[in-house]
């Protein structure tokens, strides 16, 4: 029962498989992302799982472990090939959704909770950050009345830090949040989860190894794509000066709210002291302790309390190297990326994540084409038998009917019946017309033989 409810967490929340309406959904205004694909309502599916983990059993938290895993390794890489920036930050919520899923199988409810809120101030951030710059775009490229390029392609952009300052500073600190670096809030509530994924490997180990593996690449990958989009977007030349040139940072009513998130995005806003590494502070405070039908949950999280330093080192070297690289590949651009690529290709790696590991594709084959295969057949069952057949035929029959009831009424009923009687009553009337002749003698005769026939019938009575 518990897999089933949250099988509605599943689409609700973009875990794999069902993850591939949320990129789509991201076309919309980027304030409506920051509220609803950041904040609430792609959360609803993690909030609503985090709800009922008291009552699920630990064989129901192993799948939704796996699965959270799954959609968190899987997305990040997914993101590391996409152009458009909204993209990127879609396929990024879609590998955060999946840690607090993880969270959630491996028993760190309270990291996975943690992470939502700290998720809904960095990635709120990013969005409008990344809306602010496509508005920046968007002026740039009708002022030069251009109509063809992308205004969210990064490509199309670079060089954009002095132009927009604030919305460089306020992305990089959220950014920054994403990766899981010291003194800001994803590294409080990331750290949890980590260490709660190696705690349960400690406990259960064998295959279990794919939990902390998935975890700590995913961490990494996300560090690195996030800061391809840092480097492509803000620094470097600008890869088109006449577009670089009408370029300006956005209004006041678009910066406040970026600077406010920014600090949210901190670690100073959750903990309310300066020691980066002490995950205690008001929100964990407000949470309180939990209980769980199944589990021993002071066991639990004993287990993460002592991962948590081994997590911490190992998510910061994790996310060192993804920084590192993408410093490397994209900030001093000492690599070239396309001969990367070909060579991360020759294990196909590229490719999967350039067609999002081919699940659109899947969908597609298997249940697009079907469906609307059987569509045509319904639609010819529809219209070339049952209207045609049934509806056409029922028609037929029906005016067949009418007229042969039409002629019976028409020519039967109304031309001899009915025309017939008053013809018969014409007749008749005209025929005892003729007895009223106007003369009284006759008159007189016909009473006499009346009353001698009435005489006769009382006689023979």
């Amino acid at each position: 029962a518990g897999l089933l409810v949250f099988m509605g967490a599943i689409g609700k929340s973009a875990q794999f498989p069902l993850h591939i309406w949320l990129p789509d959904a991201m076309e919309g205004p980027t304030p409506v992302s920051a509220l609803i694909h950041a904040a609430t309502m792609v959360a609803a599916g993690v909030y609503m799982t985090f709800r009922i983990f008291p009552f699920l059993t630990p064989d129901a938290l192993t799948i939704i472990a796996v699965i959270g895993a799954i959609t968190a390794f899987c997305a990040a890489i997914m993101a590391v090939t996409r152009n458009d920036i909204k993209a990127v930050l879609a396929y990024s919520t879609i590998s955060q959704l999946g840690y607090m899923i993880m969270a959630l199988g491996v028993g760190a409810h309270l990291y996975a909770f943690f992470h939502l809120v700290t998720h809904a101030m960095f990635k709120a951030c990013l969005f409008l950050c990344s809306g602010s710059v496509i508005h920046a775009m968007h002026h740039s490229l009708h002022h030069l009345q251009d109509h063809d390029t992308d205004p969210q392609d990064m490509r199309n952009m670079g060089g954009l830090k002095n132009k927009m300052p604030i919305t460089h500073i306020a992305m990089l600190i959220s950014t920054l949040a994403i990766a899981g670096v010291p003194f800001f809030s994803g590294f409080l509530s990331k750290d949890g989860i980590l260490a709660g994924t190696l705690s349960y490997y400690h406990t259960h180990h064998g295959w279990t190894v794919i939990l902390p593996f998935a975890g700590f690449g995913a961490a990494m990958i996300t560090a690195f794509y996030m800061f391809r989009l840092i480097f492509m977007t803000f620094y470097g030349n600008p890869n088109n000066v006449d577009i670089n040139k009408h370029v300006h940072e956005s209004p006041l009513l678009m910066t406040i709210p970026l600077v406010l998130l920014s600090f949210l995005s901190t670690a100073f806003a959750f903990t309310l002291n300066f020691n980066p590494l002490l995950s205690k502070g008001w929100f964990k405070t407000l949470v309180g302790k939990s209980k769980h039908n199944f589990l021993d949950m002071s066991v639990i999280k004993d287990g993460i309390h002592h991962a948590h330093d081994q997590a911490m080192f190992l998510s910061l070297f994790v996310a060192g190297l993804g920084i590192a690289t993408s410093i490397v590949f994209y900030y001093f651009k000492k690599v070239d990326v396309d001969k990367i690529a070909k060579i991360v290709n020759i294990f196909g790696i590229y490719n999967l994540s350039k067609n999002k590991f081919y699940v659109d594709r899947i969908y597609n084959a298997l249940l697009y084409r079907p469906f609307m295969y059987l569509t045509k057949v319904f639609t010819w069952i529809d219209w070339d038998v049952y209207d045609r057949i049934f509806i056409n035929g029922w028609s037929w029959i029906t005016l067949t009917i009418s007229k042969i009831t039409g002629y019976i009424d028409y020519n039967w009923l109304d031309q001899k019946i009915i025309d017939g009687s008053g013809h018969l009553t014409n007749f008749v009337s005209k025929k005892l017309k003729s007895t009223q002749s106007g003369v009284i003698q006759n008159y007189l005769l016909s009473g006499t033989i009346g009353l001698i026939i009435v005489f006769i019938i009382f006689q023979n009575l």
